[in-house]
């Protein structure tokens, strides 16, 4: 935080804000994909099981396994940006108004 306040806020649009380690799951990432899992193997205990079916099922429930294992670190680290953002944008309107108080304390004064 020893930028100047503009460069902070424009680095927080840049892709390059995001860490590095965004693709590694967490344990919150695992346990989401557990569930999906879960519920695809629920799913298919309640299926009639037929062979033509197979591949189809097979294609499909992979379809989705695989973007959701796609999704869930690029949704993490959008949301990780956004709230960065947010916090350096309250932290300026709390050192404006502050500011803006100090201003208002000098000008009674005199």
């Amino acid at each position: 935080m020893n930028q100047p306040p503009e460069e902070e806020f424009d680095s927080a649009s840049s892709p390059s804000d995001v860490t590095p380690s965004r693709y590694q799951f967490t344990l919150r990432h695992l346990m989401l994909l557990m569930m999906l899992v879960s519920v695809i193997a629920a799913f298919f205990r309640l299926l009639p099981y037929s062979e033509e079916f197979f591949w189809f099922y097979a294609i499909y429930f992979g379809g989705v396994a695989l973007y959701a294992v796609a999704h869930i670190p690029l949704i993490n680290s959008e949301l990780m940006r956004m709230r960065r953002a947010a916090a350096r944008q309250r932290e300026e309107a709390i050192a404006y108004a502050e500011e803006a108080r100090r201003r208002k304390r000098a000008g009674e004064g005199k």
